[in-house]
């Protein structure tokens, strides 16, 4: 068995449990996998279209872009 099977079967057997502890921890391990493998996904789709670490790439680019002066928002705020 496989240690992400044995996680598996770990959260049906949480999930099965009639202690709301446990049925919590498997809804939030559940969640946890989908959001870790859409991750990956995204991570390696941005490195694929040329972000050279990926999301990290992604979020460096977003920032540049947010702190670049911007003229047409700087005239618009002379105007005020």
């Amino acid at each position: 068995m496989t240690p992400h099977h044995d996680r598996n079967t770990l959260e049906i057997n949480k999930a099965m449990s009639k202690d709301p502890r446990e049925q919590k921890i498997a809804k939030l391990e559940s969640m946890y996998d989908q959001l870790y493998t859409e991750y990956k996904h995204l991570n390696a789709l941005l490195k694929r279209v040329g972000f050279e670490k990926g999301i990290p790439s992604l979020k460096e680019a977003a920032e540049e872009l947010i702190n670049r002066p911007n003229p047409k928002l700087q005239k618009e705020n002379d105007h005020e």
